[in-house]
């Protein structure tokens, strides 16, 4: 809870201050992507949630690798609140489901309603960039 705290408060901290970069735009964002990862990967490896959880984690990446077949992929998007709250959706989640009140079927359940918000999310970049022929900015 405070990392995801911290997180939401940097970029904003950054921006006022006069000291956001791209960089640091795309550090946090694969930071993100990386964190995710991981609390699925542990939520999984302590059976808190089935193996099918792990797609959360590896969306970003499945994402990146098909940037390479469908170059459509790899252009920019506009900023998106919605990609935002869709992020921390994972985040507490995934959290949410390594939490011992919530072990089992509430669990399962928590992460699927995630997932679900992760693939819609994708799907809309997606068809964004795709139906878009001079990009998605």
């Amino acid at each position: 809870a405070l990392a995801l705290l911290l997180d939401l408060a940097d970029g904003a901290a950054a921006r006022r201050r006069g000291l956001a970069s791209e960089f640091g735009r795309r550090f946090d964002m694969e930071v993100d992507a990386w964190l995710i990862l991981i609390l699925a990967a542990v939520a999984v490896e302590l059976g808190a949630v089935p193996a099918w959880a792990l797609a959360i984690g590896l969306m970003r990446y499945l994402y990146v690798a098909a940037t390479l077949a469908w170059p459509a992929l790899a252009r920019p998007l506009p900023y998106s609140l919605r990609r935002r709250v869709v992020c921390g959706v994972q985040v507490v989640a995934l959290g949410a489901a390594l939490a011992p009140p919530l072990a089992g079927t509430p669990a399962a359940i928590v992460v699927a309603a995630a997932l679900a918000a992760l693939t819609w999310s994708f799907a809309l970049d997606i068809h964004r960039q795709v139906a878009s022929p001079r990009g998605a900015a």
